[in-house]
């Protein structure tokens, strides 16, 4: 006779056929289904039973990033909230290279090999994601079915009230790894400016695929995060349901912007990609001084470093982070007609060899490659267009990227950037 034992849990009930045959017994699901309460929590208070998932994903320069999940002070309910505190650094001290060689070799394989390249300069961004189970960077079989939920509710403070948040998001589908176990979904949130009390926000995951969540909540910060220490606070972060929600619109309006202001809360090319010779490469996306308009710009330097393994540097503004072409995320931009931006040199006669529109190669590369080059620039704004008529603009990830040689600028260059967009076609 079949057993049927019931466990009462937090989140349901466990039903177990233990007496089946071993030749009938149903394969044992590796997702975690649960059955929605009103709330799911990733976090709630530091040693709370709802607690779902677990503040073990460090990323980036993980080693700045100061993280207490039991900060007793100031909470926004409850005993403890999460203290984060990240030093953007400028230069690496020797032992960061030291302990970043040690954590890369316990990442899995891939994961590491992708990481490896970094070795030796800093990342110019940090990052914490909650995972189930704990560690879970898709190397696990594993997660949770959330189906049922979307909303993701979290509350956040700054110490100071300037602080920003440079993403937050749900899901990660492992661009590194394709073919290991990447969760259903992956949605951000961009540039949250906090203050100094306790604020609601939230992520809209109406329409998407639940089934399948290890990363439940994660967040990053840049170099715009804050000029010195930055320091944040995290407290109720949760996945509920609320029925007025609907799903977020994916239609592409024109002009489309790929960089025109970092304070704006839709950017369809967010993703930040450098190339060539990284250790010679410095930029700021939230430039606040000149700007041709909007209240951010870009500045980017390069002086080719000691021994590079490549003579160049680039920078590429790509569909979302380390795509470079590894997964099939892309834009039909077939309504355009060109790409225009604005540039300027510090001190005038900055040579930059290319400014590219797609290029990007890979499993998915982009269906165009079109750009101009070679460009001397001045040291007002001036206003640069790539034309796109008579391309295939099907597929398109890279959004927009510039490379220059290190010979063609022996005493380094920097240079500033602006307003790159797309434009629609004209109607003939």
């Amino acid at each position: 006779m079949k057993k049927l034992t019931c466990l009462m849990m937090t989140l349901g009930c466990v039903i177990s056929l233990g007496s089946l045959a071993a030749e009938e017994r149903p394969a044992t699901p590796k997702v975690t289904t649960v059955k929605p309460p009103e709330r799911l929590y990733v976090y709630r208070d530091a040693e709370s039973v709802e607690n779902q998932f677990h503040p073990s994903g460090s990323m980036g320069d993980a080693y700045f990033l100061k993280i207490d999940p039991e900060w007793p002070a100031a909470t926004y309910e409850g005993e403890t909230c999460v203290r984060l505190e990240y030093k953007p650094q400028k230069e690496q001290p020797a032992e960061y290279v030291t302990k970043y060689r040690i954590e890369v070799k316990s990442l899995d394989p891939c994961v590491a090999e992708e990481r490896h390249h970094y070795e030796g300069h800093h990342l110019n961004y940090a990052g914490l994601c909650w995972q189930h189970p704990e560690g879970n960077w898709g190397d696990k079989d594993s997660g949770m079915n959330l189906t049922g939920y979307n909303k993701l509710v979290f509350h956040a403070r700054g110490q100071e009230g300037l602080e920003m948040v440079e993403r937050v998001k749900v899901g990660n589908k492992a661009p590194e790894c394709p073919d290991i176990f990447p969760d259903s979904l992956e949605i951000e949130r961009l540039m949250i400016p906090l203050s100094t009390e306790w604020t609601e926000h939230s992520i809209n995951l109406a329409g998407f695929n639940m089934t399948r969540v290890a990363n439940g909540f994660c967040i990053f910060f840049g170099p715009e995060f804050s000029p010195e220490v930055g320091v944040l606070f995290l407290d109720d972060i949760y996945f509920t349901y609320d029925p007025t929600l609907k799903p977020p619109s994916n239609e592409l309006t024109y002009p489309l912007a790929v960089y025109d202001d970092l304070y704006t809360p839709v950017r369809r090319f967010a993703g930040a990609g450098s190339m060539g010779d990284e250790a010679g490469l410095s930029f700021d996306l939230n430039v606040k001084e000149q700007c041709q308009e909007g209240r951010s710009c870009a500045r980017f330097s390069y002086s080719p470093s000691q021994s590079p393994k490549e003579p160049w540097a680039g920078f590429q503004f790509q569909i979302s982070e380390e795509h470079w072409g590894t997964r099939d995320e892309t834009y039909d931009l077939n309504k355009a007609g060109h790409l225009t931006f604005w540039a300027r040199g510090e001190k005038g006669g900055e040579r930059i060899d290319e400014f590219r529109v797609g290029c990007l190669k890979g499993k998915f590369p982009d269906s165009v490659c079109a750009g101009i080059g070679p460009v001397k620039l001045t040291k007002t704004w001036k206003k640069y267009v790539i034309d796109l008529q008579g391309f295939d603009l099907a597929r398109v990830a890279g959004g927009f990227s510039w490379s220059t040689d290190g010979s063609a600028n022996p005493g380094g260059v920097t240079f500033f950037l602006d307003a790159i967009q797309f434009e629609q076609a004209a109607k003939r």
